[in-house]
């Protein structure tokens, strides 16, 4: 199972094919908002929609007429971000800021067709070598647009850079356990986005680690690594629509984690471990995650919380996780309070011993086939689509339909359908 959806397009509008402003009759395009004002000229337009265009007023009728960064709308003639690279004259967008890069603030590297050239990182004479890619990243300079597979390519990070990889790029170290290390290290004071990568196969160590830094990491598989898939401490981690599979431990430790959209899948030492302060995990899929005799978590562990910041665990579908250890069930906790764990589904896991969830203070109401406090919604088919063949879609007469708590949810579910009805459904995804 893959994830199919990209966030980031539900927070920018997303771009259609263009079209003309207007038809042969010169009427104005369907498209442009109904409210807007008429006018004859651009005299007639004020505030932010003061161009004229086939009767109607509108914000803009070019990119240079937007902020910087910003694209005009081919169909509405509003200024909005991009959502996709390809609209980039560029090729990058930022995929946080949702903003075109220019060209003189990437640094290019292809590793099938780049060059060794002193001069290379240019859009036209990229360079071939990551490491030289990376040395040419600078404060000015602080993307980097990656295309092809890079082997050993073991890095630290200890700037601003934003990596983007176009859900191809591969970083892979070829399954050599001479290699010791995490794959990517972000180092202290780094602020580091990593955007549409494959980070595979570390069998040294872990994928990524992080220490007292940022990290934000999207449409990326990290996967195969013989450690954690991610580890990070005192780090600021945010993850979106990525997913995190077949580590030899766990998927992750973190100590501030916002995770959505993303999939945690058969990591062989847990799901995650996370500290409840300000947790935001939501909207994501764990499913075959397995735990050894004696290890702590099953599919999600919390610790180190004060209930000074609110943790939020909603609208997750865990499916065919085992927990065989003694000291945690499938979701353990350490009573922290302030930390809510409601609409969920919690269905089809093993559990060797002990209930499937432990201390958790702040558990509301989930759909499970437990019994896990006086809230669930017990049931002995939640009504996937077809989950023999890992499609946890709901049908619609699913118990979890319209229950929702309409509070905790996001606007969006795992694959970006709206939530918008004001009775979301629970899981991680809406009955289509």
């Amino acid at each position: 199972m893959r994830r199919l959806f990209v966030p980031l397009c539900l927070l920018a509008l997303i771009g259609c094919s263009p079209v003309h402003a207007g038809d042969d009759d010169g009427a104005a395009d369907a498209s442009i908002r109904p409210d807007s004002m008429m006018c004859m000229n651009d005299l007639d337009c004020t505030g932010a929609a003061s161009h004229c265009l086939d009767g109607l007023c509108v914000q803009c009728l070019g990119n240079d007429q937007c902020a910087a960064g910003q694209l005009c709308d081919t169909q509405t003639h509003e200024c909005r971000g991009c959502a996709q690279h390809s609209e980039c004259a560029s090729n990058v967008c930022d995929p946080v800021l949702a903003t075109c890069a220019v060209t003189d603030e990437v640094v290019y590297v292809d590793s099938a067709n780049g060059s060794f050239a002193g001069n290379c990182g240019t859009h036209d004479l990229p360079c071939s070598s990551l490491d030289t890619g990376l040395g040419k990243v600078n404060a000015d300079r602080h993307y980097l647009s990656l295309f092809g597979t890079f082997n050993f390519p073991k890095i630290s990070l200890a700037q601003r850079i934003t990596i983007v990889g176009y859900g191809s790029a591969t970083l892979d170290t070829g399954f050599d356990p001479q290699m010791a290390g995490a794959l990517i290290d972000v180092k202290a004071g780094a602020d580091v986005v990593l955007d549409g990568l494959k980070i595979i196969n570390n069998q040294g160590g872990e994928g990524i680690t992080c220490a007292n830094a940022k990290l934000w990491i999207g449409h990326s598989v990290i996967s195969k690594h013989m450690g954690n898939g991610i580890s990070a401490s005192k780090c600021s981690l945010d993850i979106e629509d990525t997913e995190i599979s077949g580590n030899s431990q766990m998927a992750l430790y973190s100590d501030q984690l916002t995770m959505h959209s993303s999939l945690i899948d058969g990591n062989v030492q847990g799901g995650i471990n996370a500290c409840s302060d300000g947790l935001d995990v939501r909207n994501n899929v764990f499913v075959n995650n397995t735990t050894g005799f004696n290890r702590y978590q099953g599919a999600m562990e919390f610790f180190c919380g004060t209930g000074l910041m609110p943790g939020l665990v909603a609208y997750n579908t865990l499916v065919n996780n085992s927990i065989n250890g003694l000291e945690r069930g499938l979701i353990g906790c350490s009573s922290q309070p302030n930390l809510t764990i409601d609409s969920n589904i919690i269905f089809g896991n093993h559990v060797d011993s002990g209930p499937t969830v432990t201390n958790c203070v702040g558990l509301g109401k989930n759909v499970s086939d437990q019994n896990l406090n006086t809230q669930t919604i017990v049931t002995t088919d939640p009504k996937f689509v077809d989950a023999a063949n890992f499609d946890f879609h709901l049908q619609p007469g699913s118990p979890a339909r319209n229950l929702g708590t309409p509070g905790h949810a996001l606007p969006y579910d795992f694959d970006g359908k709206a939530r918008s009805d004001g009775q979301p459904d629970m899981g991680a995804f809406e009955v289509p």
